[in-house]
């Protein structure tokens, strides 16, 4: 996740145990795009949401997708979504931080 690398920095910032790009649920396949394993929180950055990518054209790929969520859930991750304009924007992070926050309460 090149284009995500700043992304990245600042999660790492948050804690050191970001991991990009992390398999879950072996044998499967399934990855998050950022995951942090001691908070079991996930995060999906969801692009081409208005050009019809791969989430939001329908068909075996967003099937695929709600088996990933719906293992995700049963191994009780908390997943986050975002779109490239919320982590460009610091939506994300700000986010992100907020969860942590609800950890320390």
């Amino acid at each position: 996740m090149a284009k995500y690398d700043g992304f990245h920095r600042q999660l790492i910032a948050e804690s050191r145990e970001w991991i990009a790009e992390h398999r879950f649920a072996h044998p499967r396949r399934f990855r998050f795009d950022f995951a942090n394993p001691s908070w079991l929180l996930a995060i999906e950055i969801q692009g081409g949401i208005w050009t019809g990518g791969r989430h939001s054209r329908g068909g075996k790929a967003q099937i695929s997708e709600m088996e990933k969520m719906n293992l995700a859930a049963i191994l009780r991750w908390h997943v986050v979504y975002f779109s490239p304009q919320q982590v460009n924007s610091g939506i994300a992070i700000a986010q992100v931080r907020y969860f942590k926050a609800g950890l320390t309460v």
